[in-house]
């Protein structure tokens, strides 16, 4: 499990982010489910984060006192910044305090689109990860991300970006949550399925994801399996009787849990895109 810091701070101005010029260092780690969005690897190669945990909370009165051009960082503000990101990169939410942070700390830093998914996910989640801080978003910050929109653009929940509400949200995360679940077992399924096709002749073409899982456990547990659509009688039973075979070639026990997880998303799915259909439709009602 990698991890990384994101460090934040308000950007002055009308009540965005936090209130009273609030910094806050979190750590991130890769390959959770994270409640903001949507994907999950490195921030620089495409993926949105998952789970942040608070490290420290520091409220400044007056921004200025804390970063600008002129002065630099503060040594409050610096020191908490050392402590948690010795040597690593920080994520930013704003290029101004990106281009100070490198210069006069000599740190790193990273803002981009990616890195905004994620400042957005942390500002609605602000009341879980800081208990103590008070202060609302304005409305502009309640909008949906740029990820989050196309994301539930791809499931056809087409409304206005004022409309997507908390409902909305937590059910793309849960939706999100799925697609992981697929992108985590796809490559090992694929090539199982190979192996399937070596051993039994059976060919997985054109097959799911979940009906190789399902032929997998087939092999070795007949009876706690659900039917697949594409798996016949008479190729359940020759996976059944192929099961020596496998054991020299295939560790199960980790098919098994591919199995269990694929099954549980693939109802998931199918409920939260109903659910997401009717939310959508309540909100086009007059």
């Amino acid at each position: 499990m990698g991890s990384g810091e994101i460090c934040g701070g308000s950007s002055g101005g009308k009540p965005r982010r936090w209130q009273a010029s609030d910094w806050s260092t979190f750590v991130y780690e890769r390959n959770l489910n994270y409640t903001g969005i949507l994907m999950n690897e490195d921030l620089e190669h495409g993926y949105i984060v998952t789970v942040v945990l608070l490290m420290e909370f520091q409220t400044f009165e007056d921004k200025s006192s804390a970063i600008n051009q002129n002065t630099g960082v503060s040594e409050r503000l610096a020191e908490m910044i050392r402590v948690w990101l010795p040597g690593k990169k920080m994520a930013v939410g704003n290029p101004e305090y990106k281009e100070i942070i490198e210069e006069r700390l000599e740190i790193e830093c990273l803002y981009n689109e990616r890195v905004m998914e994620v400042m957005w996910g942390i500002q609605n989640c602000m009341p879980g990860l800081i208990p103590i801080e008070k202060s609302q978003l304005a409305k502009e910050d309640r909008l949906p991300s740029k990820g989050l929109q196309e994301f539930l653009k791809r499931y056809g929940c087409n409304v206005k970006p004022e409309m997507v509400n908390e409902q909305i949200v937590a059910t793309a995360s849960a939706l999100s949550a799925c697609d992981y679940v697929e992108k985590k077992y796809s490559l090992v399924l694929r090539e199982a399925g190979a192996v399937i096709k070596d051993v039994s002749g059976i060919s997985c073409e054109g097959w799911s994801l979940l009906d190789i899982a399902t032929a997998l456990k087939m092999i070795w547990k007949p009876k706690k399996v659900g039917n697949s659509s594409l798996v016949s009688k008479d190729e359940a039973l020759r996976l059944v009787n192929d099961a020596s075979k496998y054991e020299a070639l295939v560790n199960k026990y980790p098919f098994f849990r591919a199995y269990k997880e694929m099954l549980k998303a693939h109802d998931d799915r199918i409920s939260k895109e109903e659910l997401l259909k009717s939310l959508v439709e309540g909100l086009k009602k007059p």
